[in-house]
């Protein structure tokens, strides 16, 4: 079963770079969008350059992702006693989980043409408390440069980016659903 696992995951890794090299198909799609005769609900109107943002985005996100599993690997080499007995394992499923549940729900939103009320505010606050709680376990440094709580783990580091990057990620989808007019549901 742990093999099937790793499979799975090394899977899922793989597909960032297909995400990597996506840039110059977006903008080609987009190019030959804009050109398109009028038709739909956005006539000419519609904002292919959110679309191109957003997938900027997630490009930067997927760099994130890659240097996360890096830092996994790393570590499971290194110091895998470390991991578990701080109980770090845990929490990175955890996290993991929630930011796989908030980018199926943002691709869910583009794809659907609609908003959240109450449930992208949820996710927001979502992941500012998560950010807050790996900051939290990010020890301080002293003015040598060193730091205080001994050794972190720089997965957690890469893990507060990858935070961050998927909540500037919400607030663009958010952006881009109030400039195409998506409805509210």
């Amino acid at each position: 079963m742990d093999e099937n696992m790793e499979k799975r995951t090394t899977d899922s890794f793989a597909g960032c770079l297909s995400v990597l090299t996506s840039k110059t198909t977006d903008g080609t799609l987009a190019n030959f969008a804009r050109w398109e005769p009028w038709h739909g609900r956005f006539g000419l109107n519609h904002p292919w350059n959110k679309y191109l943002q957003i997938g900027e985005l997630l490009r930067q996100l997927a760099t994130f992702v890659i240097s996360f599993e890096v830092c996994l690997q790393s570590e499971k080499k290194v110091s895998a006693k470390y991991l578990v007995t701080v109980g770090i394992n845990e929490h990175y499923e955890t996290t993991c989980s929630l930011l796989a549940y908030t980018m199926r729900e943002l691709g869910d939103r583009i794809y659907k043409m609609a908003r959240y009320d109450q449930e992208g505010e949820a996710v927001t606050s979502k992941l500012r408390t998560l950010r807050s709680e790996l900051c939290s376990q990010m020890p301080l440094s002293n003015q040598n440069g060193g730091t205080n709580g001994g050794e972190t783990p720089s997965s957690l580091y890469v893990l507060a980016e990858i935070v961050d990057k998927v909540e500037e990620i919400v607030r663009e989808v958010d952006k881009f659903g109030k400039t195409a007019g998506y409805t509210r549901k």
